[in-house]
């Protein structure tokens, strides 16, 4: 799996949203997105998930990780909370209050995801 992949279609999704102000075309969305950041979050670093490719980067050995170095590793779990902060922002512009409890859920997240990163950095 191109663990980032998902990740990205996820943040995809957003940019969508922001550009056109689809409200339904998010609503449409919301669950995969959702989802795609629970499995994320589990797999978050320092577990050193096996991310195979991060992108083409000959920084990254080429781009396939045969383990992934560092780099990757970190770019995969920054990546992941910045998916949960937009996801959150995305939840709380579009005014649905049927979304105020998801957009908090997912900014509790965010917020313990970007705590365990600092903590292990430091």
């Amino acid at each position: 799996t191109i663990m980032s992949y998902p990740i990205l279609w996820s943040m995809s999704v957003l940019d969508y949203y922001w550009s056109t102000g689809d409200e339904d075309g998010l609503a449409s969305f919301v669950g995969d997105v959702a989802n795609i950041l629970d499995k994320s979050s589990k797999i978050f670093y320092p577990d050193r998930p096996n991310i195979r490719l991060m992108g083409w980067d000959d920084r990254l050995d080429g781009g396939w990780c045969r383990p992934c170095c560092d780099e990757a590793q970190l770019t995969y779990a920054t990546l992941v909370v910045r998916a949960y902060n937009d996801f959150v922002e995305a939840l709380v512009a579009s005014g649905n209050e049927e979304w105020t409890a998801l957009a908090a859920t997912y900014g509790n997240k965010a917020r313990e995801l970007a705590a365990a990163l600092t903590k292990e950095e430091n």
